[in-house]
């Protein structure tokens, strides 16, 4: 007798969004892959795992779309956070460097 086994995927939607496109150079569409895993693969449960940046309307209309169609979505809104410098921190950190080896080179030489 065969045992029947439920397929459950898990996918984290930024990590696998970004490898995508950094490395394969394509965007996810995310209503295919649902389908794909529920039709092709015969998952019994597809669950998103994702950060939507607040006010992208068009991230969380995508998601609800897809929730109305039976993904289960753990959707998080986030905000990032920038610091503002007043000079940009690659010539901090050069200038830094210089300093110290410059240091260094005196001591040996002296």
């Amino acid at each position: 007798m065969e045992e029947k086994r439920n397929k459950i995927a898990l996918i984290d939607v930024q990590n696998t969004e970004s490898t995508t496109k950094q490395l394969l150079g394509f965007l996810v569409d995310w209503k295919k892959l649902y389908e794909f895993l529920k039709n092709d693969w015969k998952c019994s449960k597809v669950i998103l795992y994702s950060g939507v940046d607040e006010g992208d309307l068009e991230k969380a209309e995508e998601f609800e779309g897809l929730a109305k169609d039976g993904c289960i979505v753990r959707a998080k809104t986030i905000f990032a956070y920038k610091i503002k410098r007043k000079r940009p921190r690659s010539a901090t950190f050069s200038n830094d460097i210089i300093n110290i080896a410059s240091g260094c080179y005196k001591s040996i030489v002296a």
